[in-house]
């Protein structure tokens, strides 16, 4: 409130939620929360995106997202951010219809929330920053041995970058190693799995054939590749699927349950209708 009073100018985005509680005060509906500190630059935003509410509230996503991809200069830190979580929220599809000439050219991926970091590296290879493939490169090998969620968005940049030969080095240097971490390698894979269904024509079909072939080297895998394209309604890895589940032993349930559930739902997406 001192912000505020030496800046009368500015003003605070109240926001009211159906059966939000004042931590202060257990036991109270308080109904409205302090969402936002508004400069005029802020404020100016928010009165660009207030009157498109309703139409969004139908679905027009595409108008959504390319209005908060033209904010990634602005000159507000805030609004940048906001621009940013905002687009954390797209689908992969929607993210590479936008007009990105908004990204800034210098932007370095490796400062800011962390928590955003996905989504910054996800913009630089969707804007086409070749000049960045070396800091991408840098950052999946160096993130290789740990559990953050930034393993998928590096290898959709590169791929994105560099297409089906950047899908193959990352499926030669990490998918095809025993080595590394499972948990790393399906973090790989349910990015190709997203870039097989929403990346480039040329390059879905590369990473489907390299997805196969590199599941018919190591079945291990199988468990990963029908959980993540699974989820993707992707039943290009059938045949090789099932082969995989007759050359390996699956020693945990989940896992066995997760390939007969693919192998069981492509046979029946592939049934002509009656």
């Amino acid at each position: 409130m001192d912000k505020l009073a030496e800046n009368p100018q500015d003003s605070v985005l109240l926001v009211k939620v159906s059966g939000y509680e004042d931590a202060s005060q257990p036991g109270t509906d308080a109904a409205w929360y302090n969402a936002a500190y508004l400069d005029p630059s802020y404020q100016a935003v928010i009165e660009q995106i207030v009157p498109q509410l309703p139409n969004w509230s139908f679905g027009d996503e595409q108008e959504r997202f390319q209005l908060f991809a033209s904010l990634l200069d602005h000159s507000s830190q805030e609004v940048r951010t906001l621009a940013l979580k905002e687009l954390d929220r797209a689908d992969y599809s929607v993210l590479r219809e936008l007009n990105l000439e908004h990204l800034p050219s210098g932007e370095d991926i490796a400062t800011g929330d962390p928590e955003l970091l996905p989504i910054r590296i996800l913009l630089a290879g969707l804007a086409g920053r070749i000049e960045l493939t070396e800091v991408l490169e840098s950052g999946l090998h160096n993130n290789v041995d740990t559990d953050l969620p930034y393993l998928g968005a590096y290898s959709s940049a590169l791929v994105e970058l560099n297409g089906s030969v950047a899908a193959e080095e990352i499926a030669n240097d990490y998918l095809r190693s025993d080595t590394i971490p499972f948990s790393t390698r399906e973090k790989i894979l349910e990015s190709f799995a997203i870039l097989a269904r929403a990346g480039a024509p040329e390059t879905s079909q590369a990473i489907r054939q390299i997805t196969t072939d590199v599941l018919l080297e190591a079945p291990e895998l199988a468990p990963a590749v029908a959980r993540q394209f699974g989820f993707q309604s992707d039943w290009s890895q059938s045949e090789a699927m099932a082969e995989a589940a007759r050359g390996h032993k699956f020693a945990d349930i989940a896992d066995l349950f997760a390939v007969n559930q693919y192998v069981t739902l492509a046979q029946t997406m592939s049934l002509p209708e009656q």
